[in-house]
């Protein structure tokens, strides 16, 4: 189940990149249509994950995107089952590709010089990148339904609620309560950036907070997106090198 699922939701996500958006946000819709959780705020929320945030080359687009999809899983359930899980993705990642950081995987640099065309003509990591993303995503989803965690199996006794507080959500009320904005869910299923996805020290879920309000505020709305947009966006890069930043 787990294979045939991975294939299907992989070519989903080929389409969308296709369509304007960024890994992040392809392994994010690819997964959650495939899991019956499709939620479109969170989709345009994460539009600043691509090229490791904001292409400055850190976190993974499909690393964080898929800690978005756990995220939405776990919506209803305490926070222990989400960090079990992200604790066990974020360890198979790092396993499988030795960081999780963009500019490390991809030796690329956005902004400096042409290596953008570099990573236009040698993407192929990315795919295999990605596919391994969505791969275990389903599979750890799949172990999930299997077995609940008892309670206590994994968890972290900081001195506050960490039910009640945690950065990326956080950031986001206080941006919501301070700029009107809706956000809906998406304190809840950022949940899993606590302490630097699951208090394994990476990439600051405050940060992340911000990245994802700026995403729901000014980011790409994949239902008005067209094919051709990154088609005209990949000749203008060629073109350009670091300067299309």
């Amino acid at each position: 189940m787990t294979k045939f699922r991975t294939q299907k939701a992989f070519s989903e996500a080929i389409r969308y990149v296709l369509g304007g958006a960024t890994w992040a946000q392809a392994v994010l819709l690819a997964t959650q249509r495939l899991l019956g959780l499709e939620n479109r705020k969170i989709l345009k929320a994460a539009t600043g994950l691509g090229g490791g945030i904001g292409h400055e080359g850190d976190t993974c687009g499909a690393l964080t995107g898929g800690v978005l999809s756990l995220g939405l899983y776990h919506r209803d359930n305490d926070c222990n089952r989400l960090w079990l899980d992200c604790i066990e993705y974020y360890r198979r990642f790092n396993t499988q590709f030795g960081s999780s950081k963009c500019r490390d995987i991809t030796g690329i640099k956005f902004k400096e010089g042409y290596d953008i065309r570099r990573f236009l003509l040698k993407g192929m990591k990315c795919l295999r990148l990605v596919y391994t993303s969505i791969e275990s995503i389903f599979d750890i989803v799949e172990m999930a339904e299997r077995k609940s965690p008892s309670k206590g199996t994994y968890q972290v006794r900081p001195h506050f609620d960490i039910n009640r507080f945690y950065c990326a959500g956080t950031v986001l009320s206080h941006i919501e309560s301070r700029l009107n904005l809706n956000i809906g869910p998406i304190s809840r299923i950022a949940r899993g950036f606590s302490g630097g996805i699951a208090f394994q020290g990476d990439i600051c879920g405050a940060l992340m907070g911000g990245v994802l309000a700026l995403g729901i505020m000014y980011g790409t709305d994949l239902r008005k997106t067209q094919h051709s947009r990154l088609f005209r966006a990949g000749l203008a890069a060629m073109k350009e090198g670091s300067r299309v930043f």
